[in-house]
């Protein structure tokens, strides 16, 4: 069961204050390192809450359009994300249409790679 939005806002927010808090009352150089090196994960993680997946396009590539039974067919996924920051937390699953879902057994082979 995935949570609210919110909470996940909530939760960013959260520990950016409790670090900042801990270096400020701690102080020492750990405790910073770990502000300062959790600002960087917090603003990934707020910059993709509000603007989502808009503008990522997902396009699927068949290396034959035709196939015999039982013959291997390669499936290329291929992700444009029109921004410069990654993309942390992207689970993609294909569907496949019902009439597929009968005849395979499922995939043999999956290499993600970056291009």
């Amino acid at each position: 069961m995935s949570s609210p939005p919110s909470r996940g806002l909530f939760t960013i927010l959260v520990l950016l204050f409790a670090t900042y808090v801990f270096g400020k009352f701690q102080g020492g150089f750990v405790s910073w390192f770990i502000f300062y090196a959790y600002l960087p994960v917090a603003a990934v993680s707020l910059f993709q809450y509000f603007f989502g997946l808009s503008g990522v396009t997902v396009t699927r590539k068949v290396d034959k359009t035709r196939c015999v039974a039982g013959e291997a067919l390669e499936v290329t996924l291929v992700i444009h994300n029109p921004y410069r920051l990654p993309l942390v937390y992207l689970v993609l699953k294909d569907h496949l249409p019902a009439k597929l879902k009968a005849r395979t057994s499922g995939p043999e082979l999956v290499r993600p790679s970056l291009v």
